[in-house]
This record gives C-alpha cells, sequence and structure tokens, in this order.
C-alpha cells in the first residue's frame, strides 16, 4: 500500500473546516491522512487577530520532526496562510485554490486598514451571497454554509 503525506486543508476568511468536507471525504477514501482545522481568533479578540497568530496555529499542529513533511492545501485566506507555513515547514507540496496574496504584495492595494477591525459574516451573510460566492454549489450545501460563515478579523 502506497503511504502519502499527510494534507493539511486550511479554511479561507469567515469559514471553518466545513469547507474542506467533501474533498477530505475523497481523500479520506483514498488513505490519505487529512488534517483541517478550525482557525480561531487570538486571546486578545477577534479584532487583533493576525494572519500570524493563524499561521502559528497551524505550525502547532504539525509534528515538529514528521517523517513525512505534509502537504498544504489553503482556499482563499488559507492560501495565503498555507503560503506562510510554508516558509517555516518546506511541506512535500503546496496547493493555492482562489487564493488571495499577502497584504504588501506588490499590486494588492488592500491593506489592513481597508476593513472594518471585524467582519461580521455570521450576521450579514445571506443565501443570495453565499449563492454569488460560492456558484457551483447545490441548494443543500449553500443553505449548509450560509447558516456556518463566521466573524474574521479585518
Amino acid at each position: 500500500m502506497h503511504e502519502y503525506p499527510p494534507i493539511v486543508f486550511i479554511h479561507g476568511a469567515g469559514g471553518g473546516r466545513w469547507e474542506w468536507r467533501t474533498w477530505r471525504a475523497e481523500f479520506d477514501a483514498h488513505a490519505w491522512q487529512t488534517l483541517a482545522p478550525d482557525l480561531h481568533p487570538a486571546l486578545a479578540g477577534l479584532a487583533a487577530t493576525t494572519i500570524e497568530d493563524y499561521v502559528e496555529q497551524i505550525v502547532a499542529l504539525l509534528p515538529a520532526r514528521p517523517s513525512t513533511p505534509p502537504v498544504l492545501a489553503g482556499a482563499s485566506m488559507g492560501g495565503a496562510l498555507a503560503l506562510t507555513v510554508a516558509e517555516r515547514v518546506r511541506p512535500a507540496a503546496l496547493v493555492l485554490v482562489n487564493s488571495v496574496p499577502l497584504s504588501g504584495t506588490p499590486g494588492w492595494p488592500v491593506r489592513r486598514g481597508d476593513f472594518p477591525a471585524v467582519i461580521p459574516w455570521s450576521t450579514t451573510s445571506t443565501l443570495d451571497g453565499t449563492r454569488a460566492s460560492m456558484p457551483e454549489a447545490d441548494e443543500e450545501t449553500l443553505r449548509w454554509a450560509t447558516a456556518r460563515w463566521r466573524d474574521e478579523s479585518g
């Protein structure tokens, strides 16, 4: 039996491990070890949470000396996190899905100050908004996701 490297699936802003449920099931069915953490705000609160806070959570989940380096897969903001984690852990592979660049990247004008301290997705998300951001999802998935969006640090 072929031994695959573990895959760490990293969710995007406002989401959670649920974003990866379909892909985790597919990879798990083929004997891959998968991990999809829910990232949490810093102890100082969501408004004070930074990319580095999330990166530290991901790095802390990984063994210090893995026998097989992990594959890092990140979607949206999770791609920026995966890219930053990759600088520290030398993954077997890096997968960026519809990723956003890090603030300060040339050509990327968005800065932390361009957003409110907390983006209130958990209370302002609508089914139509979810449909617009997930155009290929079926209706059941859209309803499920709409109920699970979480607030995010701006």
